[in-house]
């Protein structure tokens, strides 16, 4: 049962395989600095694992998982300490295009999304506003636009510590964004 998936800096190109709605017990997904391309697909939200994965890293504090860890799989640990537990889902510096999926706001647990350098276009969807768990959201390097919503922003007065995007975003509150990049 596959839990951690890396597969950033491989060079791997075209689509998403859709073969990856499969891996229901990934916890941990990294693809970013590759070449994929076309749509971030829709299914990547439905990857309800990923969302788990922080409620077993509390727990984790205090117990004896590192140990389990180290007796299932040496690399899983080796991530395990690398991403300091952390849910993560990393797509930065691809060539993804269209729209980011609104699908992604299911992941309820997750703390880390990247999707920037990519080139995604339209608003920023107001159901991001649902990850309130999230502490880093990185988008800048894309063509994003619009408004961010007040959901997304609320998040900054909860665990959201960095939140970037594209500087054509218009943040509606002070301090909804940590900052911007031109795209």
């Amino acid at each position: 049962m596959l839990q951690i998936l890396k597969l950033a800096k491989t060079f791997l190109s075209g689509d998403i395989p859709f073969e990856l709605a499969a891996l229901t017990s990934l916890q941990n997904l990294d693809l970013s600095s590759s070449n994929f391309r076309r749509e971030i697909p829709s299914f990547l939200g439905k990857l309800t694992a990923l969302s788990k994965y922080s409620e077993r890293r509390r727990e984790a504090r205090g117990s004896h998982y590192l140990v389990r860890a180290v007796s299932q799989c040496i690399h899983a640990l080796l991530l395990y300490l690398i991403h300091l537990c952390a849910e993560f889902l990393s797509l930065h510096e691809n060539k993804f295009s269209g729209t980011i999926p609104a699908d992604l706001g299911n992941l309820s647990e997750l703390v880390h999304l990247s999707l920037n350098g990519n080139e995604l276009v339209g608003p920023i969807p107001v159901e991001l506003g649902r990850l309130t768990s999230l502490d880093t959201l990185v988008l800048e390097g894309n063509g994003l636009t619009g408004r961010v919503h007040l959901d997304v922003c609320r998040l900054r007065q909860q665990e959201l510590i960095v939140f970037t995007t594209d500087c054509s975003v218009i943040c509606p509150v002070p301090n909804c964004c940590t900052s911007c990049e031109a795209s």
